[in-house]
C-alpha cells in the first residue's frame, strides 16, 4: 500500500506541470516489519534536501540526521529506512505523461506497492485533475489531497 492505497493503474494519486518543481516528503512510518524501502520515482531525479528521524512514540517529534555524502547528488531511488522521512526536490522540466512511483523490494514491488502520477503540460489540466483527485478522495471518505489552496499552486 502507499497512503493505504492498493495499486490501480487507472487510478492516478498526483498530478504535476511540466516545467514546475516539487518538494516531496517521502515517509516508512510503519514500525511493524522493519523494513528499508528503496523508493524509486520513474521518470524524474531529484535531490534529498533532508532526512528525519523519528526518535520517539510521539509520531509527531523527528530529529534531523545529516545526509550523508552519497545521498548529496541527484537520484532517482532514496532509501527510506524504518520511521525515517526524506524530503526531496524535484524538477519537471521535459516531458509529459503517466509514470510511476514503487518501492523497490522486490516482493514489495510484486505485490504493487505503487502509485501512479502524472505530468501534464497546463495550468488548465493541472487543476481540473487535481479537483478529481480530491473529488474521488472525497467520496472514498478520504481527506481531499489538495484542497482550494493548492489546486493551481506550483513553483
Amino acid at each position: 500500500l502507499i497512503n493505504g492505497l492498493p495499486f490501480d493503474h487507472n487510478r492516478v494519486d498526483h498530478v504535476v506541470l511540466k516545467g514546475s518543481s516539487e518538494e516531496w516528503t517521502l515517509a516508512n512510518d510503519v514500525a511493524a516489519g522493519n523494513w528499508l524501502h528503496p523508493v524509486h520515482i520513474h521518470f524524474e531525479e531529484g535531490r534529498i534536501m533532508s532526512r528525519r528521524v523519528r526518535v520517539s512514540q510521539n509520531p509527531d517529534v523527528f530529529q534531523d540526521v545529516a545526509l550523508l555524502p552519497e545521498e548529496l547528488g541527484r537520484r532517482d531511488v532514496y532509501p527510506l529506512p524504518p520511521q525515517h522521512r526524506v524530503l526531496l526536490r524535484m524538477r519537471f522540466r521535459d516531458f509529459v505523461g503517466r509514470y510511476l512511483i514503487h518501492c523497490h523490494n522486490m516482493n514489495h514491488e510484486d505485490d504493487f506497492m505503487m502509485a501512479r502520477w502524472d505530468i501534464v503540460d497546463s495550468v488548465e489540466e493541472l487543476t481540473r485533475r487535481r479537483m478529481e483527485i480530491d473529488e474521488r478522495r472525497m467520496l472514498a471518505g478520504l481527506p481531499p489531497q489538495y484542497g482550494p489552496n493548492k489546486l493551481g499552486r506550483f513553483v
